[in-house]
């Protein structure tokens, strides 16, 4: 919640980094870009899903080029993606927001292993989330044995021309 990054972009410049990993939401993110900038430190910065957001483009406009945020793959190709956002669209006559296709696949998990179960017993749920792959609108999912989700694409993108866009660097979750 700093708003003051000066300190950091001292430590930046002089440490000449390659690269600056960031771990938290676009509020912050643009703050300290805008500072970085500002400052004329030109160290790239790579941040997680909670940075690829508008809000974070119109914030720091020209300051964001080339910044990187690894996010979803994109899936709006996928029917179930196009279902869940015009099924959006038609009840709140707007855009879904951030984080509104990853809740939805999360839900769509949670529901189909209730099914599976055929109960809500917390144990019964997560050996049916282990065992049971669902469609989501990020593509097919499933749980390992730890919990994690696999089947999943994730991307990393960069901002070219005051836009997010996917590069060619991605990975899927095993």
């Amino acid at each position: 919640d700093a708003v003051d990054f000066s300190a950091v972009v001292r430590k930046l410049r002089r440490a000449k980094a390659d690269v600056l990993v960031f771990g938290g939401y676009q509020n912050t993110a643009s703050k300290l870009v805008q500072q970085m900038r500002r400052d004329r430190v030109k160290t790239p910065l790579i941040g997680p899903d909670g940075v690829k957001d508008e809000t974070f483009l119109k914030m720091t406009g020209k300051d964001s080029e080339g910044v990187m945020a690894s996010y979803p793959k994109d899936t709006s190709t996928l029917p179930m993606y196009k279902q869940a956002r015009d099924a959006h669209v038609k009840q709140f006559g707007s855009e879904p927001g951030f984080g509104y296709y990853n809740a939805y696949a999360a839900t769509q998990a949670l529901l189909k292993a209730i099914e599976v179960a055929g109960s809500t017993d917390t144990d019964k749920i997560m050996a049916a989330l282990k065992s049971t792959e669902v469609d989501t609108p990020l593509g097919k999912m499933s749980f390992n044995k730890a919990g994690d989700a696999t089947g999943l694409g994730l991307s990393v993108y960069v901002v070219k021309d005051g836009k997010f866009v996917e590069s060619d660097h991605s990975i899927t979750l095993h």
